[in-house]
């Protein structure tokens, strides 16, 4: 696959990476992969990235946690690096990059997303949008309210003409394996 003028959308959650082209066919399925990366006790090495690899590993960590916020950057990039060698990029350089984003994302978290996705991944653009506001337009809407349950938080955006109404936006601290446990 040529990497050439590529758009790359990233939906990078606490559980599972969606990623693929904004221009490949929809029979194709997106690359889909855990938010996982298994690490080796004596050398704390990454084992497996994207599986659950519990033979091997002394420690399976989830760079991302609760509500989108990361807490190992170091796990992140080589999140980001499984997905586009997925995709079958060898890296961002000719790619512009659509990075879906949590309401509730601290600035300081995008900066430094930034900063890696322009400086170890060559990203030539990037852009942040609210994964509510994709959904509406993937279904040729520019207005509309979404409710979008994750795996640890539920988000709530109402969007005119394309924009998000900040003043309605909500998200809480219950997702898609609070109702799993529930149900158990």
């Amino acid at each position: 696959m040529s990497s050439s003028n590529n758009v790359v959308i990233l939906d990078i959650g606490s559980h599972q990476i969606k990623a693929g082209l904004a221009d490949s066919n929809f029979d194709e399925p997106p690359t889909t992969m855990l938010t996982t990366i298994s690490h080796n006790y004596k050398t704390n090495e990454a084992l497996d990235i994207g599986k659950l690899d519990f033979d091997n590993a002394s420690a399976v960590n989830r760079p991302i946690m609760h509500n989108g916020i990361i807490n190992n950057f170091d796990d992140y990039s080589a999140l980001v690096s499984a997905t586009i060698k997925e995709l079958g990029l060898n890296d961002l350089s000719s790619s512009s990059v659509i990075l879906t984003d949590f309401i509730s994302r601290p600035l300081t978290q995008r900066n430094k997303i930034a900063e890696l996705l322009f400086e170890e991944h060559k990203a030539s653009q990037l852009a942040f949008e609210n994964s509510c506001v994709l959904a509406l337009a993937y279904y040729g809407k520019v207005t509309g309210t979404v409710v979008e349950m994750g795996h640890n938080i539920t988000q709530t955006v109402s969007v005119y003409n394309g924009y998000r109404l900040k003043p309605s936006e909500a998200s809480a601290d219950f997702g898609g394996a609070n109702v799993t446990k529930y149900l158990e």
